[in-house]
């Protein structure tokens, strides 16, 4: 491993077909995304307490009435939670069924399962991606290799916002490898992070569209969603896409994926399968497959054949078509990187809590309309009784003289 200061980083050779089919792809998965994140937003302001559109506050007080609020879904999601995280399971790994394996080897893999768990802090993630799959119906873990501490790559899993990750519209199976080609995840990024990362050949070509200095590319344009990117109220600045800060309507001016003013770009980080002719490695005993790595050449290969055949396990070589993750990261049209994922699947695990051929729902959907009723009928009623005491009155003629007549119908009851 080489030490000291790295050569910077250099594009990777840019395939006009490949981006056009990347922003097809992506064309068609946020429009997809996009019909689950407008239900999926409501449905995160509505555990947060966001029950009134400011539209309907607006009208509201204009006409003198009430806008209350009585939240009865988030006590039932926290106790949920509470119920969740007092209740977890461990993961525990266990000797194979095929004689393979042996328990010694399972029981350091149960504990490497603990110490990788104990470092990312995965009672809290799992927590995280919990109340994401309750309020949204989908919640993600990232699980991979992470280089910024360590040069030999720490596990760490994060938990992922799932109005970022964009699914293949196509996909209908509950793990994603099954049945969904291809996705990714979307997120604003700086011209220094993108100098930091891609290089500075990289942040030298985005840079001019990242300031405003040139307009957007077709590939741009023609990905854009008009709708926008729906999301919920998110950050510590507190930002929503339809009610965004001064500086964020000025982004619209230019599309969906420059900000001039903040001086930010969308990156997208595809993950995507390739299928490849590889030479692979056949156990003659219990029939499992595994990929040769590129690096290897034939004397290697001999030689793995060779210990194989001594220890009494037998190998076959063979040349199958095998499934193959790329990885590929566009800002605007420019491929910035474009490599084999070090990985056979995707990095993402998804938690659906309810899950139906593709079909996904949370268990705050269900709680909108009653929690509208509540809120509505009981704004009514507050209303209804405050306005009782200037209704109509009755009293006897002559019990009363003009002046008193006028009062009573200029203040009512009024002290």
């Amino acid at each position: 491993m080489p030490y000291g200061p790295f050569a910077p980083r250099q594009l990777p050779p840019q395939d006009e077909q490949r981006v056009r089919l990347l922003a097809e792809r992506a064309m068609r998965a946020m429009t997809a995304h996009d019909k689950w994140a407008k239900g999926a937003k409501e449905a995160v302001d509505f555990v947060e307490g966001r029950q009134w559109t400011e539209e309907q506050v607006a009208k509201l007080l204009k006409q003198g009435r009430f806008a209350l609020k009585f939240n009865k879904i988030w006590p039932l999601v926290r106790s949920t939670l509470g119920f969740f995280s007092n209740n977890k399971t461990e993961i525990r790994a266990l000797a194979g069924h095929d004689g393979t394996g042996v328990e010694d080897t399972a029981e350091i893999i149960t504990r490497l399962f603990k110490q990788a768990a104990e470092a990312n802090q995965t009672e809290f993630k799992d927590v995280e991606v919990f109340f994401n799959g309750l309020a949204t119906g989908r919640g993600y873990y990232d699980d991979r290799l992470d280089f910024s501490k360590n040069d030999f790559g720490d596990l760490k899993t994060t938990s992922r916002n799932p109005f970022g990750v964009k699914l293949d519209p196509d996909g209908h199976d509950y793990d994603l490898n099954e049945s969904c080609n291809y996705l990714f995840e979307d997120r604003w990024v700086s011209i220094d992070e993108i100098e930091a990362v891609y290089g500075p050949e990289a942040a030298q070509l985005v840079g001019p569209m990242i300031r405003g200095e040139t307009p957007l590319t077709p590939i741009t344009s023609w990905i854009a969603n008009p709708d926008g990117d729906t999301q919920p109220v998110r950050a510590f600045g507190g930002y929503d896409d339809e009610s965004p800060e001064w500086f964020q309507f000025l982004q619209y001016n230019l599309g969906d994926f420059v900000d001039t003013y903040r001086k930010t770009i969308r990156l997208f980080d595809f993950q995507y399968y390739v299928r490849q002719t590889k030479r692979v490695f056949v156990d003659l005993e219990t029939g499992q497959r595994k990929t040769i790595p590129d690096t290897w050449d034939n004397t290697r290969i001999e030689k793995a054949l060779f210990h194989a055949d001594q220890v009494g396990n037998p190998l076959y070589v063979d040349v199958r078509p095998v499934p193959r993750i790329r990885w590929t990261t566009l800002i605007a049209d420019l491929m910035a990187y474009d490599a084999w994922s070090p990985y056979d699947t995707f990095t993402f695990t998804p938690y659906f809590p309810y899950f139906r051929e593709g079909h996904t729902r949370g268990m705050v959907e269900d709680m909108i309309d009653p929690q509208k009723e509540i809120n509505k009928r009981r704004s009514v009623g507050i209303e209804i009784v405050g306005a009782t005491a200037n209704s109509g009155w009755m009293h006897h003629e002559s019990a009363l003289d003009a002046d008193q007549e006028r009062r009573l119908q200029q203040f009512s009851s009024t002290p």
